[in-house]
């Protein structure tokens, strides 16, 4: 039962930081792009929708992987024991 109970609290935590994230994206674009681009403000449905584009976009960017090259990677051993010696 702690399992589940630890995945719970971590999606917990992620959505929340996805809305806070999303909260300051929307107050960053109402105070800045009117200004400087004369464009529209947005609503926070918008700035949520923006938050997953650009989720999508960075994961395609880093090649579909968010971890390209972790410690249990036979070829990340190899190429450290190589600039090791």
């Amino acid at each position: 039962m702690k399992i589940y109970n630890h995945y719970g609290k971590q999606t917990i935590k992620y959505v929340a930081l996805f809305l806070l994230i999303s909260v300051f994206l929307l107050w960053g674009w109402n105070s800045a792009m009117p200004v400087i681009f004369n464009l529209p403000g947005i609503h926070f449905k918008e700035a949520l929708g923006l938050m997953i584009l650009l989720g999508i976009v960075s994961f395609f960017l880093h090649g579909g992987s968010r971890h390209s090259h972790t410690k249990t990677d036979p070829q990340y051993k190899h190429s450290i024991e190589e600039g090791q010696s």
